[in-house]
């Protein structure tokens, strides 16, 4: 009798057990499922389609148009897409961010977990910005900072603008091209157009046909690496909602505003009022305004940007010094290589030797020059653009060329444009924005 009840105690435990065993076995099956579509480079515009409406997973996961649609659909609609959560951290942090709209604060524990959301106190001061919550902005009691400046300005809320802008020191926290939040703030910054504002993230853009060319998969924890010829959306500036603001509609963007003409034909103030500084920095480029290229400039090269580069280095023969060239990717420094031996081919008896010598005071440029190709310095004048770069192995820095063009012909220097006297109120920069 007492081994009968044993049995009879032991069956629903086992069962459970079993039952246990089952469920995660099949968890396991349905994440290597999972793991393997991200494998899968197909594009289909229904799939693209019902993900950003939070509808249904794609199968195939593996275009990055596929991931941010899928973003998308996670960040607008609550309980979607919790079967992708690890498979990457973008997804993760997604649903991590969609959690905290919704009120409820998920276990994280890995840093590549945590969204770049309103979930830490700069955030949240930064939030205050966007609704305009004056007190709560002081209960917080945090280091002026920039990017809450520019949130505040864009927004209209003018007292916590002015509360930042009072401050005789202002420093930056937060990194919205990097998604960061620094642990050691930068004393000192100003306020540079360098903000993803709240207006920007309504501006949209339609997806289109995505082609899978030339795909390579790293590994199953690792982000696939993609040269597609037609990605399915332009990279914005901008992505700190991690789904390049896709939609199924696309918006217009911003005029320009009689602000930003102003600040074409005028001296920079030491706090850029709210524009949108994209024409700013091509101008720059293309006069070869170092000043104002390297204050203007962002992490990432615009379109276009390597071309009015180019014509910059003609224009002023000290451009090339700035250390920018690195940010630009290898077929557009080829470009760069080329107008710098035309611009050698053109110069009077230029001379490696004699310039390597003028170069010792700069240990980068000493060990860039160091790095070029033999057949660099033995390149016959005139045929620079007949080059072949093929066999060329890059610099390991690639901030490189300028010390070739130090003899070359003279263009226009940076300070000879306009030096009027113009200047900007802080206090009206909200009033100008429209």
């Amino acid at each position: 009798m007492l081994e009968m009840s044993h049995a009879k105690s032991s069956a629903p435990s086992r069962f459970i057990s079993r039952c246990t065993k089952s469920i995660t076995e099949f968890r396991l099956v349905s994440e290597n499922d999972i793991r393997s579509r991200l494998r899968l480079f197909k594009y289909d515009k229904k799939a693209c389609e019902a993900a950003i409406r939070g509808e249904k997973i794609p199968h195939a996961l593996g275009l990055p148009l596929t991931h941010h649609c899928i973003i998308r659909g996670i960040r607008y609609n609550h309980g979607f897409g919790e079967e992708l959560r690890g498979i990457l951290p973008k997804f993760t942090r997604a649903l991590n961010a969609r959690s905290i709209m919704s009120d409820h604060i998920p276990v994280m524990e890995d840093q590549n977990e945590f969204p770049y959301c309103i979930c830490m106190k700069y955030q949240v001061g930064r939030a205050c910005a966007v609704a305009g919550y004056l007190d709560l902005y002081k209960e917080l009691d945090i280091l002026p900072e920039v990017y809450i400046a520019e949130e505040a300005c864009d927004c209209g809320n003018t007292a916590i603008f002015e509360e930042i802008m009072s401050k005789p020191v202002r420093y930056a926290v937060m990194d919205d091209y990097t998604r960061t939040v620094s642990a050691t703030p930068r004393p000192g910054a100003c306020l540079n157009e360098d903000t993803a504002v709240c207006r920007s993230l309504a501006i949209k853009q339609e997806f289109s046909i995505a082609e899978d060319l030339d795909v390579t998969y790293i590994g199953e924890d690792e982000e696939p690496f993609h040269l597609f010829e037609l990605p399915g959306f332009e990279d914005n500036t901008f992505n700190i909602t991690e789904d390049m603001n896709i939609d199924v509609y696309g918006s217009e963007p911003p005029a320009a505003t009689p602000l930003l003409l102003d600040l074409l034909t005028s001296p920079l103030p030491c706090d850029l009022p709210g524009v949108d500084k994209d024409l700013l920095i091509l101008m720059a480029a293309y006069y070869g305004d170092i000043d104002r290229y390297v204050r203007l400039r962002r992490p990432e090269p615009l379109i276009h940007e390597i071309d009015c580069c180019i014509r910059g280095i003609y224009h002023n023969t000290m451009f090339p010094f700035t250390k920018h060239w690195h940010r630009f990717s290898t077929r557009n420094l080829q470009r760069v290589y080329t107008c710098l031996y035309d611009l050698r081919s053109r110069s009077m008896g230029a001379d490696f030797d004699g310039l390597y010598e003028r170069c010792h005071c700069n240990a980068e440029l000493v060990e860039i020059f160091a790095s070029l190709p033999k057949d660099w310095r033995d390149f016959p004048r005139g045929e620079s653009l007949h080059l072949d770069y093929k066999n060329w192995p890059l610099p390991t820095l690639v901030q490189t060329e300028p010390e070739i063009v130090q003899d070359a012909v003279i263009g226009r220097g940076a300070n000879e444009e306009s030096t009027g006297e113009q200047g900007y109120s802080t206090s009206g920069w909200i009033h100008q924005r429209s």
